[in-house]
C-alpha cells in the first residue's frame, strides 16, 4: 500500500467526488490511496506522476482535441484492447498525451481495485538495458516490471524503436511481449519519434507489423508550449482564437 499521507486539497479526484469538501473526506481514503497504489507501481517517472499543461500549435488542435477526446473515454479505449501509436518529434508532447492517458485510467478504475496493478509504463531504452543487465544481475523489481508487461490493462511503451533491437533475444522478449498483448486483446499505447520505415529497419519486418499493424496512428507535427499546473489553459478559449471560420 502507498505511503503518501492522505490531501484533501490537492486530490486528484475534487470535481468528481461526492464527499469532497465535507465531514466524510478524511482519511482513511480507500479511492485515494488505491489510485497512488497503482500511480506509484506504475513505474512512470516521478516527472509524469503531475499533469503537464500542453499548448498546442494550431496545426495540431484536431489531434489533442482526439487524444482528449480517449482520455475522457480511456476505460472504454482500454476495455476494448485498442492500440495507439502517438507519433511526433521530441518536444511535441507525446510521451505527455501517453501519460495523461495512463493516470486517467487508474483514477477511473481505482474505486474498488483491490490494489492490484492496472497500467505499466516503460521506457524501451530502459527496458531492454535493465533486459540485458537481469541476464547476469537478477532483479526482482524488474523481474515482476516484465511479468507485468504480457498482463496488466494498459502498457505504455515509450520511445519504441529508439533502439536498434537486432534479432537476439531481446527482439524475441519484446515480440513475445506484444504478441501475447495483442492475442489477449489488451491495451497498448506506444511513442515514436520515427518514420514508419525507421521503426521497420529498427524493430524488424515481423515486429513493426505487430506494431503498426493493428494500431491507429496519429502524429504530432508541432512543437508544444509545455505549462506548469499553475497556468490555465481553456480548449474552448483556444479554439475560439486559434480557429477560422469554424474550422
Amino acid at each position: 500500500m502507498s505511503s503518501r499521507v492522505f490531501d484533501s486539497e490537492n486530490c486528484v479526484f475534487i470535481g468528481d467526488c461526492i464527499k469532497y469538501n465535507t465531514p466524510d473526506c478524511k482519511d482513511p481514503c480507500f479511492r485515494q490511496r488505491e489510485y497512488y497504489f497503482l500511480l506509484d507501481n506504475s513505474n512512470l517517472p516521478e516527472k509524469h506522476k503531475e499533469d503537464t499543461k500542453l499548448i498546442p500549435a494550431p496545426e495540431d488542435l484536431a489531434v489533442f482535441e482526439y487524444l482528449d477526446y480517449l482520455r475522457n473515454n480511456i476505460v472504454d479505449f482500454v476495455n476494448s484492447g485498442s492500440n495507439l501509436v502517438i507519433r511526433g518529434s521530441t518536444g511535441t508532447g507525446k510521451s505527455c498525451w501517453s501519460t495523461k492517458l495512463l493516470r486517467k485510467y487508474i483514477a477511473e478504475v481505482s474505486i474498488g481495485n483491490g490494489f492490484r496493478p492496472r497500467a505499466l509504463f516503460i521506457n524501451l531504452t530502459w527496458f531492454i538495458k535493465e533486459l540485458r543487465r537481469n541476464i547476469n544481475e537478477k532483479s526482482a523489481y524488474f523481474s515482476e516490471i516484465n511479468k507485468s508487461c504480457y498482463t496488466v490493462d494498459l502498457l505504455v511503451i515509450d520511445d519504441i524503436g529508439a533502439t536498434n533491437i537486432g534479432n537476439d533475444f531481446i527482439h524475441d522478449e519484446i515480440y513475445s511481449i506484444i504478441n501475447q498483448r495483442i492475442d489477449n486483446e489488451l491495451c497498448t499505447i506506444y511513442t515514436t519519434n520515427l518514420s514508419d520505415q525507421e521503426l521497420s529497419d529498427n524493430l524488424g519486418d515481423r515486429l513493426f507489423s505487430r506494431v503498426i499493424g493493428v494500431s491507429e496512428v496519429v502524429e504530432i507535427k508541432n512543437r508544444v508550449d509545455f505549462r506548469n499546473s499553475n497556468n490555465s489553459f481553456s480548449f474552448q478559449k483556444f479554439k475560439r482564437e486559434n480557429l477560422k471560420d469554424g474550422k
